[in-house]
């Protein structure tokens, strides 16, 4: 599968962003305004999440098709 790397800074980006997620289910974006430290947050706080139990009340939804799988 290829993903398209999206210019965050590209005045097209919109577009391409939601065409990546249309036909690949993931989007890539460089050029963001998000610095790496704030990234790395990010993930810290994810990580942290899913080794707790309340991530079962967002577990993936088939009616409603939302939450994680």
């Amino acid at each position: 599968m290829h993903l398209p790397v999206v210019d965050f800074q590209s005045s097209t980006a919109p577009q391409d962003f939601c065409k990546s997620l249309h036909e690949t289910g993931f989007g890539v974006l460089r050029n963001h305004p998000l610095d790496q430290a704030m990234v790395e947050g990010i993930y810290a706080e994810w990580l942290a999440f899913f080794k707790t139990d309340a991530k079962a009340q967002y577990a993936q939804d088939p009616v409603k098709m939302d939450g994680y799988f």
